[in-house]
């Protein structure tokens, strides 16, 4: 709904994790329900394929420059939302944009941040029972983030694996994000 409208409309660029593409936010994850979540928060989402923006933020900066050319975008409401490998390209992001991102959430997947470092708010979403990215590696990082300074949160899915956090998360990381404007 967002698409119709020339009020300007937060941008969630959504990254998906190894093995997958650009469709898994929009048909995998949660049976696709990222599109009724832009709907009611009015989010332009874009989901390019992961590989292509892990580590090159010039390729981020396309995307944004790209979807602004046809879209009303609120350049104060960028977002960044990544599974597993996508979640540490997202944390990568939050490191090379922190001007241009205004929060960050990274499901099953991390990267580290440097002590003393500018970055956005950043949510790592952990699965109690994951075992490719374990809750306490995360947990850890976060600590070690938060203990340096940095605006980084952590909340363990108590139950949840992998994979299936994104789903039954994916609200709950949506509503975060949309919390946070950058000034």
């Amino acid at each position: 709904s967002a698409a119709d409208s020339t009020t300007p409309h937060p941008l969630l660029i959504a990254l998906h994790g190894a093995g997958g593409d650009e469709s898994m936010f929009f048909e995998g994850y949660g049976a696709g329900c990222l599109k009724q979540l832009a709907d009611r928060h009015g989010l332009i989402v874009v989901a390019p394929l992961t590989y292509m923006v892990m580590g090159n933020g010039a390729v981020f900066d396309g995307i944004v420059e790209a979807i602004g050319m046809n879209y009303s975008i609120d350049p104060k409401r960028i977002y960044v939302l990544g599974h597993s490998m996508g979640g540490g390209a997202a944390a990568g992001l939050a490191m090379q944009r922190p001007d241009t991102i205004a929060a960050v959430c990274c499901m099953a997947g991390t990267g580290r941040f440097n002590a003393g470092a500018k970055i956005p708010p950043v949510l790592l979403l952990a699965g109690e029972l994951d075992p490719l990215i374990p809750a306490s590696r995360i947990k850890d990082g976060a600590d070690a983030a938060a203990k340096s300074g940095l605006p980084v949160e952590y909340r363990e899915a108590k139950d949840y694996g992998h994979t299936l956090l994104v789903g039954a998360k994916l609200g709950e990381a949506v509503e975060w994000l949309v919390a946070h404007t950058r000034e």
